[in-house]
């Protein structure tokens, strides 16, 4: 059997936790009972130039970014895949993102993954001329069938999109172990230091989080928060650490790789990920695999990949997250003990079981 994987993500993601999963997906394949391969000649994608195996990737080159190169570099890619999936005569395709109609003359089997139901649950944190909902629709609907990253993703599947169960299989991402860092290597920050990784606007409530920050006279005293990708601060961002007098001892932006990011972790005194909804949370997992203790919303998949390694909270009250990292800082055995358990719940998720169950998933199809 021939699976081949189309380039629309690549075309968009530098970096991303869509991007990522299929890359794993293929580098997992370590039977190789089933040829798996990307094809994606136009990309701007990092995690896809770590690839080696050629059999497995046929793109090694990374593109430069420009205006609009976004749309060039998907349609450029759409044009390319009719002619290689029909020389190369491939059984299935799993489109890597969501598009109108399929990507080109195929008449195999066609997969989808949903990795979050965001854009139907909370729209008003959208533009209006955001298609991203209807185009998920059009591709759940021509699929032979659908992979959500977890039971809640399901849920919201069917019961948005009136969808048949039957045609949905559950399959958890895994996660990448931690670069090995050494236990005397630190970060330098001027204090502790509470870790929030990603963008920060919508949905994602890091208002909430700095609200919660500043209305806690030991958080402000004793940590600050680093912020990790996402970009730099915004105007409005500015704007509001000045009219609350914090300084970059308080708050702190930083970008980098894979190993910047696990020695954030590593040094962390604890995540916190506040996002009002996620379709699985692959951070907590990073997180965990570092020894750093979490905490996140109350919401979405979270309790359902967190399980009981997670100091929860409503996302929607600050002084939940307030009291929340309260506890977690002002008290060591229980940091700790949500330290223990974290590594205990890695043992449910990897990419390994994630390649096979989907595996699995494309052997049913025929």
């Amino acid at each position: 059997m021939k699976i081949l994987y189309d380039g629309q993500i690549f075309s968009i993601q530098q970096y991303g936790g869509i991007s990522r999963y299929f890359c794993e997906l293929v580098r997992s394949n370590i039977s190789h009972t089933i040829q798996t391969r990307i094809f994606a000649p136009f990309s701007v994608n990092n995690y896809l130039t770590q690839i080696n195996n050629k059999n497995l990737s046929l793109n090694k080159r990374k593109l430069p970014l420009f205006r609009g190169s976004h749309h060039i570099y998907r349609n450029l890619s759409r044009l390319a895949l009719t002619l290689y999936a029909d020389l190369n005569k491939y059984d299935l395709i799993h489109e890597t993102y969501y598009h109108r109609s399929t990507l080109c003359r195929f008449k195999g089997k066609i997969v989808t993954t949903v990795h979050d139901m965001t854009h139907e649950m909370f729209p008003h944190f959208f533009s209006n001329k955001d298609c991203t909902s209807e185009l998920k629709y059009a591709s759940i609907k021509r699929s032979d069938h659908v992979i959500c990253i977890s039971e809640n993703t399901k849920k919201d599947v069917v019961k948005i999109f009136n969808i048949d169960p039957d045609r949905i299989s559950v399959v958890y991402h895994g996660y990448n172990q931690p670069i090995f860092i050494d236990s005397s290597m630190k970060y330098n920050s001027p204090r502790p230091y509470i870790l929030y990784v990603g963008n920060r606007s919508g949905y994602k409530n890091f208002l909430n989080l700095f609200k919660a920050y500043v209305s806690s006279p030991m958080l402000l005293r004793d940590y600050m928060i680093i912020c990790f990708g996402g970009g730099d601060f915004n105007k409005d961002e500015k704007n509001l650490f000045r009219e609350h007098d914090l300084s970059s001892s308080n708050i702190a932006y930083t970008k980098g790789d894979d190993k910047t990011l696990n020695l954030l972790y590593h040094n962390a005194s604890v995540f916190i990920y506040p996002s009002f909804y996620e379709g699985f949370g692959i951070p907590l997992l990073e997180a965990m695999s570092s020894r750093c203790p979490v905490a996140c919303s109350n919401t979405g998949s979270f309790p359902e990949v967190g399980g009981d390694a997670v100091a929860y909270f409503d996302p929607q009250s600050v002084s939940s997250i307030m009291h929340t990292l309260v506890n977690i800082l002002d008290n060591s055995i229980y940091r700790d003990d949500l330290i223990n358990k974290g590594v205990n719940r890695l043992n449910y998720f990897s990419w390994n079981q994630t390649t096979n169950e989907t595996l699995s998933i494309y052997s049913k199809l025929f």
